[in-house]
């Protein structure tokens, strides 16, 4: 039986899905259990070289708060298998503040299969414009520009009282736009229109995945 290779990032190659991870379009990060990146996919080194959020230090992962900083690393310890938490591995999922007006980054922390010491953070940035989900809804749907804004706003769990205020635009004109996505997509509610932007990020990403 072969030695435990001591390098993450030899073990990191060996994973079937390691390819698949770079073409994501969503963030995908994994770290070692002291907040270290081993692994970041273009979606993520993108996110990383942004003045507010999350972003790499000699210390790990760091958030602008320290006190976030702390439970993010106390998340990760405890999904990698390190410290404490070694042999008990568990997945955990917070919200990374940034200065308003900007919303939240949302961390989903998981344990990464059954190889400890690592753990793999998926990043979600609700402000971050799906271009390509939106394109795809004027071109399947006969979406207008404001209408597939909208429609993506809502897939990404945000209220129509929200989204007027990021969007800059009334209420009354979100409810107009949410009334016509509704014809136009034959979906009967937020749910449904929520799982339909869903569906077409699933296909997004395997395009974006076959790009440069």
């Amino acid at each position: 039986m072969l030695p435990e290779p001591p390098d993450p990032l030899i073990a990191l190659g060996a994973l079937d899905a390691f390819d698949a991870l770079d073409g994501l379009a969503q963030a995908v990060l994994i770290v070692d259990s002291a907040a270290q990146v081993v692994f970041a996919n273009r979606a993520a080194a993108t996110l990383l070289t942004q003045p507010q959020g999350l972003r790499e230090s000699p210390r790990g992962l760091q958030t602008p708060s320290p006190e976030a900083t702390q439970r993010l690393h106390a998340a990760i310890a405890g999904a990698a298998g390190g410290g404490l938490a070694a042999h008990t591995r568990t997945g955990n999922a917070m919200l990374v503040e940034r200065p308003t007006p900007r919303t939240p980054l949302q961390v989903l922390i998981s344990p990464l299969g059954a190889r400890r010491g690592l753990a793999m953070l998926m990043v979600i940035d609700p402000q971050a414009a799906p271009r390509g989900i939106e394109q795809r809804l004027i071109a399947l749907y006969a979406l207008t520009p404001a209408e597939a804004r909208v429609a993506c706003e809502i897939g990404n769990g945000g209220n129509p009282r929200a989204i007027a205020a990021s969007l800059r635009i009334l209420p009354s004109t979100v409810r107009t736009h949410l009334h016509h996505v509704f014809a136009k997509t034959a979906t009967r509610g937020q749910a449904d229109l929520m799982r339909l932007v869903a569906q077409l990020a699933q296909l997004t990403h395997g395009f974006t995945g076959n790009g440069d």
